[in-house]
């Protein structure tokens, strides 16, 4: 997950139907946060450390995607890529 902001311009302007460029940034930021912590993605959906249905797996990456996006800084560099019609952060 080494990456440097020109790196992330290539991101701008993806549109998806439920996805943008914004939330590909804050999902970008997610996995590098996630994986200074952990070595796989599939701990975002354990359950203390246990798998017990797909439903609470799910839950858990929502919760653990929330929880973390709630308290990451996102680097103002970051947000520097964006249109400046988007709300700036940080």
């Amino acid at each position: 997950m080494e990456h440097s902001d020109p790196d992330l311009k290539i991101l701008l302007g993806l549109i998806n139907r439920t996805f943008n460029d914004t939330d590909l940034l804050y999902f970008v930021s997610f996995l590098h946060h996630h994986y200074t912590i952990y070595d796989s993605l599939e701990d975002a959906f354990l359950n203390g450390g246990m798998f017990i249905s797909i439903e609470k797996s799910l839950i858990s990456f929502e919760q653990a995607f929330s929880i973390i996006l709630t308290h990451l800084h996102v680097p103002g560099s970051m947000w520097q890529l964006l249109p400046a019609t988007l709300p700036a952060s940080g």
